[in-house]
């Protein structure tokens, strides 16, 4: 047998690549949350002054939406963000806007 023979059977041709899921840009709520001082943990994550982490109001329960906002060492307003929405996929608790584009808004969240 050559060198660098392929010893792996071929595969069949009959059978198409499996179509990759939907993805769509939405516009969504987020939580824009930002530390008073240069960085701060609350929750499990870390969240910074220069640096916003946008968090999925849907993913968090009332109880730890009180806590965030009630700790004083964090500011949080609400925002409109563009992210990628892949089908069937679950809801993701830290949001990744497609562009820098967030655009802070008073709302209840």
């Amino acid at each position: 047998m050559a060198k660098n023979q392929n010893t792996n059977p071929p595969k069949g041709d009959d059978q198409a690549p499996p179509a990759p899921p939907k993805m769509e840009i939405r516009e969504v709520s987020a939580l824009d949350v930002r530390s008073v001082g240069k960085s701060f943990r609350r929750l499990g994550l870390g969240f910074t002054q220069d640096q916003p982490t946008y968090l999925n109001p849907a993913a968090l329960s009332q109880a730890q939406v009180e806590t965030l906002k009630s700790e004083s060492s964090l500011r949080i307003i609400g925002a409109k963000i563009n992210v990628a929405v892949t089908e069937g996929a679950p809801e993701s608790l830290v949001l990744v806007p497609v562009a820098d584009a967030a655009v802070p808004v008073e709302t209840d969240e």
